[in-house]
């Protein structure tokens, strides 16, 4: 390994993330209405400060490495945003089962393990599988994988069996939606319709509308942004390609996650595919998705509102991170569930794999999985699905705490494999298919689980993989 040499930007990205690491760590340690069940909290964002300042050499890549910018964001936002929004909503949580908290410094650190553990393992990866972008690649030569005319048959065919089927079935045009929900009355609303949606449609016909509008969503962007590249000037073919790439942005459907994860790849690829406006383009991401997460937050939590308790919105501001990135009561529920469930596992494995599985799904829709298990832990015995079970303490459920991380490691590793592969691909369909799968494999770690990793290798990935893989080698 060559010796790192500390940049000036490195050193300001380093700086930042622990400045603000120990002022969450000092808030909330300092906070006198902090429960006396939240002892270690305060170690989270000062185990990170920590961590990072030991490790400082991936903050090198930060904004260079996909993979890294990803890890390092979305353990930050889990281990010092979280706590600070704890601390500023007051330690409230939706949990109905008291007990889950006797598991929680358990819990913490659980959390504190696995995240030294990435970490080591993402700065080892790293310097294994770090290899420099292909200086003379040019972008021009990416191939275009849709002049595959059998490729462009299958999609024109999809196209119209889809609008057959919404002519037959016009209210399966309400799986989509203008803008993700901005509250959680809308998104409970939002729920129930898709429900009823589900139920007045042959199951056949739903799932097929779902399973390939979303691939051909995927497609049909990509085809626009390389026939942009071919038919227009520079400056033109990014402007129309980002305003394709905006309107699939906001069009949501029951996952309102895969529409951000597009938006990320497009405008990944983008930067891939005009190199001479990478700079602009970096930056101009750097400050949208910032500006765009703040906005989504401030109107989701009710913020942007007038009339609104202040305090009552930054409960829900903790509620949604605690949700969305596996926060500390949501791993300490998975704990209790281990720790109070006696019954044979295998079944329930079972159903963690094929119940997330598209069309093959609706056949172990009667066994019950982890997810409904971990929220009947929560919400004291309620038969619900609307929390997710966090990737470490599903981990844990199977495979105890002790290996848990250690699973972390392997989609470490499998991850920068991806990067590796994106880095040295030449294809622009390849490119988005690492991209994803990079993004989607990051954000398992810590916002989804392995029951929704696979809902998404087998609904998006394997299908795009296996439409545009085809013939011409990376």
């Amino acid at each position: 390994m060559k010796k790192f040499n500390f940049e000036s930007k490195s050193f300001f990205y380093l700086t930042t993330f622990v400045f603000v690491s120990c002022f969450s760590a000092i808030l909330v340690a300092l906070d006198y209405n902090r429960p006396e069940y939240y002892t270690y909290l305060p170690l989270l964002p000062a185990i990170f400060a920590l961590v990072s300042t030991v490790l400082f050499p991936i903050y090198r890549w930060f904004l260079d490495s996909i993979v890294i910018t990803l890890i390092i964001s979305i353990y930050f936002i889990r281990m010092v945003v979280t706590p600070l929004s704890m601390s500023l909503g007051g330690y409230h949580h939706l949990l109905l089962n008291l007990n889950v908290y006797q598991e929680m410094n358990q819990a913490l650190l659980l959390i504190i393990y696995e995240f030294i553990i990435v970490f080591i393992s993402v700065f080892y990866f790293k310097n294994k599988y770090h290899i420099e972008e292909r200086k003379n690649m040019e972008n021009k030569n990416m191939l275009e994988r849709f002049s595959d005319i059998k490729l462009k048959v299958l999609v024109l065919l999809i196209f119209i069996l889809l609008i057959i089927s919404y002519i037959l079935y016009p209210q399966l045009l309400n799986l989509y939606k203008i803008f993700a929900p901005t509250s959680l009355e809308e998104e409970i609303r939002q729920n129930v319709q898709y429900h009823q949606i589900k139920q007045s449609v042959p199951i056949i016909i739903y799932y097929f509308a779902n399973f390939f509008s979303e691939i051909f969503r995927v497609i049909i962007v990509l085809i626009l942004i390389n026939f942009f590249k071919n038919k227009l000037r520079a400056k033109f073919a990014i402007l129309l390609s980002l305003l394709v790439i905006s309107i699939n942005g906001i069009i949501t459907t029951e996952d309102n996650a895969l529409s951000v994860f597009m938006l990320l790849v497009y405008l990944l690829l983008l930067m891939k595919l005009y190199p001479e406006y990478k700079t602009k383009l970096k930056y101009t991401i750097g400050i949208a998705i910032p500006i765009f997460a703040f906005l989504l937050l401030f109107f989701k939590t009710g913020l942007g509102y007038k009339n609104s308790d202040l305090n009552s919105k930054l409960t829900d501001l903790s509620f949604m991170f605690q949700a969305y990135f596996s926060g500390p009561v949501n791993v300490a529920a998975g704990i209790y569930m281990n720790n109070n469930f006696n019954t044979d596992k295998f079944l329930m494995l079972i159903a963690d794999i094929f119940r997330w599985i598209p069309f093959v799904a609706y056949f172990f829709t009667n066994i019950q999985d982890s997810t409904e298990l971990f929220n009947s832990m929560l919400f004291n015995g309620q038969v619900r699905r609307d929390q997710i079970i966090p990737y470490i303490s599903q981990s844990a459920f199977y495979f105890t705490e002790f290996i848990a991380p250690l699973l972390s490691v392997l989609l470490i590793k499998i991850i920068f494999k991806f990067e590796r592969k994106l880095n040295t691909t030449n294809n622009i369909d390849m490119y988005v298919f690492y991209t994803l799968s990079i993004i989607i494999f990051s954000f398992s770690l810590v916002a989804y689980n392995i029951s929704i990793l696979i809902r998404f290798v087998f609904s998006i990935l394997l299908p795009l993989y296996l439409l545009t893989s085809k013939k011409k080698p990376d």
